[in-house]
């Protein structure tokens, strides 16, 4: 979806392309299903929150909450053809 303005409601990020909109005041819902994009957006005022039921998603958002909250701690987000060594 291009150009549009997403204010107050549910977003969907699986298998969704949003493109030069804009966000405010709404919940990103992502199941892990299947790759999303978000280009050239803009975020407004407001909150911007993340939904999901997919248990290790929502594991991996705690890790990433925990390492957040470490002074000094940068986070590295791999590119999706990464794999982990063997």
């Amino acid at each position: 979806m291009s150009h549009h303005h997403f204010k107050n409601e549910t977003v969907p990020l699986d298998g969704c392309a949003y493109k030069q909109s804009s966000f405010e005041n709404v919940t990103f819902v992502y199941q892990g299903k299947a790759p999303f994009e978000i280009d050239d957006v803009e975020y407004k005022q407001g909150t911007i929150r993340t939904m999901t039921s997919n248990g290790a998603l929502i594991n991996y958002h705690q890790l990433l909450h925990k390492l957040a909250e470490w002074s000094g701690c940068g986070i590295v987000v791999p590119s999706p053809d990464w794999t982990p060594p063997r």
